[in-house]
């Protein structure tokens, strides 16, 4: 029985079953995604300083590049990134 379970389990490592924790516990991804956040609140805000849409754009795609390399989907990604529930957090954080 033991050797099933962990033939079981080794199967499902391996082919990526199991859950990924949320990107909000990748530190590149949550931090990067913040910094964003606040520069688009200042921009938002602050009519003298303007926004920097390149450059957060490329962050953007940075940060999708290094989340994908530790085996998350653009579907994982983007989801991530437009749940309500993670900006509501963004935002209070």
């Amino acid at each position: 029985m033991r050797a099933v379970t962990l033939s079981l389990i080794l199967t499902l490592v391996a082919t990526g079953v199991m859950a990924k924790p949320s990107l909000r516990t990748v530190a590149k991804v949550e931090n990067g995604l913040f910094s964003i956040a606040v520069a688009d609140e200042i921009r938002k805000k602050c009519g003298t300083i303007s926004g920097k849409v390149l450059k957060a754009l490329n962050q953007l795609s940075d940060l999708e590049d290094h989340a994908q390399t530790l085996g998350y989907s653009k579907d994982e990604i983007k989801k991530y990134v437009g749940s309500d529930t993670e900006k509501a957090r963004m935002e209070a954080k």
